[in-house]
């Protein structure tokens, strides 16, 4: 009955006409994407709810005026290239209202090339559109505030980049885009690892010793000024990052929610709006087991990074595969660390869900490409996608039984669409598989 309901309306809007005619009119999509980028800009401005972007004004207002972030302000949790960036509008304005409005706008464009530079791929790869659409899509109706006023947005853009170079074959600009990329946000560095480990397993030192010291140097130049101003203080980030509590988001949290339920004076919510305290600008589970599962979390995580890497290594040492299924399996196995990353971490803000939403991009179109059905991955990526918009419409609960059950659910799709793409690792690294095998 259901089934046939959906079958009416699907020929009263005239589905597949409707996708047709839109594949062939990249400007409504790219529409719509400008009318919610601006729509939320406009909507942040006028209640004055960009708290994130307060702040980068304000380590802007700093850099500019010729000191460091770090030496004046403890909670900077972003390597120096971000830094350079968020001060572009501070050099056009003094004025925090326009600064918010430029920086966001700046954002905007980066996903707008991401969007454009994705369609074009699609089109050399002899993909359908809709794909992109979907994703894109999919971003604006799951984080589309976090898309404009936080600087994951901007990393994740580059590393998508970074990505499209490799399938292009100019590797070198592919690492280029993705030290970059590192020097906004740490965790493209894991892409850098799963784009490396190809010319290892062919035995080419030459080369990934080359593009990994490439990395290396660019990282170094990007660090260089702040280093040289205040060597004290211009590592600080890392730091911040490694020495964060149990942040109430983070997917191991569901544990601690739950021996709350059973131990309720055992933890308690160390929250941001709290002055007594240093919240590292996160509400955090606080008490001896919440405490123990977040110094617990960092070695599991690198545990479960390295593991992932030496199965890639195994499934594919001494293997025959050619270069489009090595490429293929890479960048899947890129994919597969971030997921792992967001897994294990201890952090796990909102914005983050836009990670796995955006890189999803050049896997699916690989995928595509090579003839993979995608179906099953591509479902479990959009529960994924609408996992991550519960839990941050519902996190205000602080901790409440609807805050718990959006987390667990974020958590549970999260670890469905991570079997999923390791299961499609398995297939696509196996060298009696054949390109387009539909069992996926």
């Amino acid at each position: 009955m259901a089934y046939d309901i959906l079958d009416s309306m699907r020929a009263m809007v005239d589905y597949k006409g409707f996708v047709s005619r839109f594949a062939k009119d990249d400007r409504r999509f790219f529409f719509i994407l400008i009318a919610v980028m601006v729509f939320v800009i406009a909507v942040l401005v006028i209640v004055d709810k960009y708290a994130d972007v307060r702040w980068y004004f304000r380590y802007a207002e700093v850099f500019v005026n010729g000191q460091i972030p770090y030496e004046v302000y403890d909670n900077v949790a972003y390597p120096p290239m971000f830094l350079y960036i968020s001060a572009i509008p501070a050099l056009i304005t003094d004025s925090e209202t326009l600064y918010a409005i430029l920086y966001m706008a700046i954002s905007m464009v980066f996903i707008l090339v991401a969007a454009h530079y994705s369609l074009k791929m699609c089109d050399e790869y002899g993909v359908s559109h809709l794909y992109v659409y979907i994703t894109f899509l999919l971003l604006m109706a799951c984080v589309p505030v976090h898309v404009v006023d936080r600087n994951d947005g901007m990393a994740t853009v580059l590393a998508m980049l970074g990505m499209f170079m490799f399938m292009k074959k100019r590797e070198s600009l592919c690492f280029v885009l993705l030290a970059v990329s590192v020097m906004i946000k740490i965790y493209p560095g894991l892409i850098v690892v799963a784009f490396l480990l190809p010319f290892i397993i062919k035995g080419d030192w030459k080369k990934g010793i080359g593009y990994a010291l490439l990395v290396a140097a660019i990282c170094i130049l990007i660090q260089l000024p702040c280093y040289i101003a205040s060597p004290e203080s211009s590592f600080n980030y890392i730091t911040q990052n490694s020495g964060r509590p149990l942040q109430i988001e983070a997917c191991v949290s569901v544990l601690v929610m739950i021996y709350g339920a059973i131990f309720p004076d055992k933890i308690w919510i160390e929250q941001t709006d709290d002055p007594t305290v240093y919240t590292y600008g996160s509400d955090n589970f606080r008490g001896m087991f919440p405490d123990a599962l977040a110094d617990l979390m960092m070695p599991l995580m690198i545990i479960a990074i390295a593991a992932a890497v030496i199965y890639f290594l195994y499934r594919q040492w001494g293997s025959r595969l050619d270069h489009d299924r090595m490429l293929l399996s890479a960048a899947l196995m890129g994919y597969i660390l971030v997921l792992i990353f967001l897994l294990f971490n201890k952090v796990y803000s909102a914005q983050y869900g836009l990670w796995p939403i955006m890189l999803f991009t050049p896997v699916l179109i690989l995928l595509q490409h090579y003839g993979y059905d995608t179906e099953k991955l591509t479902v479990r990526y959009i529960i994924f996608g609408f996992a991550t918009l519960l839990a941050t419409i519902f996190y205000n609960s602080y901790g409440g039984p609807l805050f718990f059950l959006a987390t667990l659910f974020k958590t549970i799709a999260l670890i469905i669409l991570l079997i999923q793409c390791l299961r499609m690792f398995y297939i696509i690294s196996d060298e009696k598989s054949v390109i387009g095998s539909p069992d996926l």
